[in-house]
């Protein structure tokens, strides 16, 4: 199945119908337009199971689920038939006249891919937050904030591996853009899901997401925001970003991004931050504007200690690049774990990463 969708909203859907596949699922979504869209793929029960970004980064524009392989953009689980549901996701401002994007759909077809493209074996690809890690009982070191290939990072999967096992990394968590990377695991370190919520109206990472219902709700509550109030440009990204804080706040940890470095900045002058844990006071120190936005950033944040709301620091490298890439006048590389946050821990484990935070 083809078919042509032009998005034309800050979030908006469209659907597919299909038969209950016997193997496989395969979902393309191209653009030749360069925008920072993320596109979320819902099965007929509101589970998360698929995500691209096809108008920015290097990785594959397609999800492949099936029973021996799948695509890091798909979650393998029991396949339905039935209606499935696309979320549209701009991370910015849409041309006059809005993005084409072309659809394709295919059932039980056989697909190969590089191996740092997929996952194999047994599992549905989605992680355990009760696992230890380690029994150690002590402060661990890792990076809340860092992109691969996934979305719009320079270093795949593996080459990000090398650098955290040189870095002697405990833990990670990559924060893709609107994106969450099914099946990804470290030999040397243990990985947080999470994402990078890009909004036009600021950034926050979610650390220890889930890949359940509620996303789905929370869509489809600011999808209806954004048609009730079409004339307003924003308010479909209000309603999610107030959903998120509102919803998931008690579930992971949530993060507001580089607020003070332009232009990823945050805007949204009237927010509520009391749904939030941590703010982030060091971001990518070699980045030419960082030292500046870092300061303003500690500034805040003792401001609002003063004030009585107490939100906890943390640092994250935002790292892009690969090791041998420099950002102009920088001595240094824009690396995972520069800077690293150290959390301590009764046992390394997902859950206790996220309830460290207090």
């Amino acid at each position: 199945m083809k078919k042509e969708i032009l998005i034309t909203g800050n979030i908006t859907s469209a659907f597919f119908d299909i038969e209950k596949p016997e193997e496989s699922i395969w979902v393309k979504i191209e653009t030749e337009e360069r925008v920072p869209m993320t596109v979320a793929l819902f099965n007929p029960e509101g589970i998360f199971c698929g995500n691209v970004t096809p108008g920015i980064g290097n990785f594959i524009r397609e999800i492949y689920i099936s029973k021996e392989v799948c695509t890091l953009t798909g979650l393998r689980h029991e396949l339905l038939g039935g209606r499935y549901r696309l979320f549209f996701l701009p991370g910015g401002s849409l041309e006059e006249g809005g993005c084409p994007v072309k659809l394709s759909v295919e059932t039980d077809s056989r697909k190969s891919y590089p191996s740092y493209y997929c996952y194999r074996g047994e599992g549905s690809g989605e992680p355990s937050f009760d696992t230890y890690y380690s029994r150690e009982e002590r402060y661990y070191k890792g990076d809340f904030h860092g992109h691969t290939i996934f979305s719009d990072g320079h270093n795949n999967i593996e080459e990000a591996a090398e650098i955290l096992a040189d870095r002697k990394m405990d833990f990670m968590a990559f924060t893709e853009h609107n994106a969450i990377a099914y099946g990804e695991s470290l030999p040397s370190c243990l990985l947080i899901p999470s994402l990078e919520l890009t909004l036009p109206i600021g950034h926050m990472n979610i650390h220890g997401i889930k890949p359940d219902k509620l996303l789905y709700e929370l869509l489809c509550m600011a999808e209806a925001d954004n048609g009730k109030a079409a004339e307003k440009e924003g308010i479909g990204y209000d309603a999610l970003w107030e959903g998120v804080t509102k919803f998931l706040s008690e579930e992971a940890n949530l993060s507001l991004n580089h607020m003070f470095l332009t232009p990823w900045q945050f805007c949204k002058e009237d927010c509520d931050l009391t749904g939030l844990h941590t703010i982030e006071v060091i971001c990518d120190p070699t980045y030419p504007d960082s030292p500046a936005a870092n300061d303003k950033a500690e500034a805040f944040l003792d401001f609002l200690w003063n004030r009585g709301l107490h939100l906890y620091g943390i640092g994250g490298s935002d790292s892009h690049n690969r090791r041998e890439e420099f950002y102009e006048n920088s001595t240094e590389p824009s690396i995972y774990g520069d800077p690293s946050t150290y959390v301590y821990c009764r046992g390394l484990s997902v859950n206790n990463l996220i309830m460290g935070r207090i």
